[in-house]
């Protein structure tokens, strides 16, 4: 007889792939009988690969359409799952879980998505009061998930081959294994409105530079030019890196601290036990803060925000421009003392 199988079709951003980690790992406690198949883009299943919460990976081809990935879940059928759980709100996300042919599915109602699950999870669409964990975790409590407080803080294991990586890149860069690294994340893919200004990343590396440390630059390779003006502005000399989800996860346990919007690398970084700050604008800490007791989420809280826009509907980003680089610098400094 076949294995029972859960199919797990994961958040697409970096950052909520961490906070559904509880999520999952309610689901093995609570269904130890079944194997729980992680659905997700290939740079996410290659971060999660040594994660010991997922039995099997289910990587959607690369650089896939919209129809190229429908057909991937079409394709799951032959799998018989008897439970698919849809974390994402979309309605694409629906269609897949349907498309799979699991017996049961289970999501959030709204975009027209209840006919095609079996069983909705009691949230409103736009609930931001809690930690957007505890709205995964909802999830996972109606499959029959049984939460355990030491799973509550996401856990990422790294792999051997971002360990390896990081190793590679920092070599390649110049970088001493013995410096007092601090990484700066300055991008986000959300939008311009959760980064703090690229002058303001400048002058904390140069701060960094003065107290003795060695910021170093992570980004994505599209991301290279922000990376180089941060550095240029910065004096020049410092290392600008580009690796991969499961480089960065190796990068962030690697050095003394990370210092990111609130934007997929800091919660990797949390997630791989780095100290962390992280600066929160129009997004609310209250909702999307990483869960550790190594990280710290800067927030002015103006009367402004939080507005969850991806452009500041004002236009001065106030939220963030006011965070000023010596304010985020004694973060840092606290938080290295954790």
């Amino acid at each position: 007889m076949a294995q029972d199988q859960t199919l797990l079709i994961a958040p697409s951003w970096v950052g909520d792939s961490i906070h559904f980690l509880p999520a999952v790992a309610a689901l093995k406690r609570g269904r130890p009988g079944s194997q729980l198949c992680l659905a997700a883009r290939p740079g996410l299943c290659a971060l999660h690969a040594a994660n010991p919460l997922f039995d099997r990976l289910l990587p959607l081809p690369a650089a896939a359409t919209r129809g190229q990935r429908l057909a991937f879940f079409f394709g799951l059928r032959r799998e018989r799952f008897s439970l698919a759980l849809v974390f994402p709100n979309s309605f694409s996300a629906a269609l897949a879980g349907f498309l799979s042919g699991a017996r049961q599915r289970l999501g959030r109602p709204g975009q027209g998505r209840r006919w095609l699950l079996t069983q909705w999870a009691p949230l409103k669409a736009d609930d931001r009061s809690r930690p957007v964990a505890e709205e995964y975790l909802d999830l996972a409590l109606l499959a029959g998930g049984d939460p355990h407080p030491e799973d509550r803080l996401p856990r990422l294991p790294l792999t051997q081959a971002g360990v390896e990586e990081q190793n590679r890149i920092f070599r390649e860069a110049g970088l001493s294994q013995d410096a007092a690294l601090v990484a700066l994340c300055p991008t986000s893919a959300y939008g311009l409105a959760k980064c703090w200004p690229l002058e303001h990343w400048a002058c904390l590396a140069r701060l960094l530079k003065e107290r003795r440390y060695q910021p170093l630059l992570l980004g994505a390779p599209s991301e290279m030019e922000s990376l180089r003006a941060v550095a240029a502005a910065a004096g020049g000399g410092i290392a600008c890196l580009c690796p991969s989800l499961p480089g960065l996860a190796a990068c962030a346990a690697r050095v003394q601290a990370v210092v990111a919007n609130d934007s997929g690398p800091l919660h990797v970084a949390a997630a791989a036990g780095a100290r962390c700050v992280g600066l929160f604008g129009p997004i609310s800490p209250a909702w999307s803060a990483p869960a550790s007791p190594k990280a710290s989420a800067l927030y002015h809280g103006l009367s402004c925000s939080p507005c969850y826009a991806r452009t500041c509907p004002l236009g001065h980003q106030d939220c963030l421009r006011k965070m000023e680089p010596a304010e985020v610098l004694e973060e840092v400094l606290k938080v290295m003392r954790r």
